[in-house]
């Protein structure tokens, strides 16, 4: 699994930039809810953390991260971080994840790389403190520029974005909200995350008006909490 994000298949910089307009929306979703901690999967280097943290400076943050190296860059960033694959530390009941609790748990474009990420995320709702919440995100493959490659027979992978190379899921809105409600979670807010040429939007305000509301959505944000 590493090897697919070994340089010569993966820039480093994929790993590397903090994912700011989600932990805004994570900050405006909270507003003056006080939460103590996050584990996020698939922490990168640990910018996103770090930004978290200095709004949040009494915040523990807790990170997971396949790449060695970028694992090492995270420790000195957050609070905590590991090397690992989070798969095989589900099935490790001596890994830590299997010890702590939190109030926040983020998977930010790790989902569509996981094996099974409808286990995953039913494993991760027990890992909630109460009134604790889920954040994720994942790319769209109901977007038109995949239906654009499949109508033209030019199927190909890409070096990253929706049809990037290492990803082994793809979702479009009612699957994942199949699989938000198969793990036993509510979802509490959804965004959809668009990038839109001037054309664009007039195509996709068309398109939106006789009810096809997805083709120019590049990412879904979601925010979900275990079922009562």
């Amino acid at each position: 699994m590493e090897r697919l994000y070994a340089k010569e298949f993966k820039d480093p910089e994929y790993f590397k930039g903090a994912r700011v307009n989600i932990a805004s929306m994570l900050l405006d979703f909270l507003g003056d809810k006080k939460i103590n901690s996050i584990l996020e999967i698939g922490c990168g280097n640990g910018n996103t953390g770090a930004y978290l943290k200095e709004k949040l400076p009494h915040l523990k943050y807790s990170g997971v991260e396949l790449m060695s190296d970028m694992a090492d860059e995270a420790k000195q960033k957050i609070d905590f971080a590991i090397q690992g694959n989070v798969e095989e530390m589900i099935d490790d009941e001596g890994a830590f994840i299997h010890k702590e609790k939190y109030d926040v748990i983020m998977f930010l474009d790790v989902l569509e790389h996981l094996f099974d990420p409808w286990k995953v995320t039913e494993f991760f709702k027990n890992r909630l403190n109460e009134g604790g919440i889920i954040v994720g995100s994942v790319p769209n493959m109901g977007n038109y520029l995949v239906s654009q490659r499949l109508i033209f027979n030019n199927f190909r992978y890409d070096a990253s974005g929706i049809l990037d190379q290492t990803h082994l899921r793809f979702f479009t809105l009612n699957s994942l909200e199949d699989m938000i409600e198969g793990a036993g979670l509510d979802t509490l807010y959804l965004e959809r995350h668009k990038k839109r040429t001037f054309i664009g939007k007039i195509l996709d305000t068309l398109f939106s008006l006789v009810g096809i509301k997805q083709l120019f959505v590049w990412q879904f944000y979601f925010i979900a909490t275990p079922k009562k």
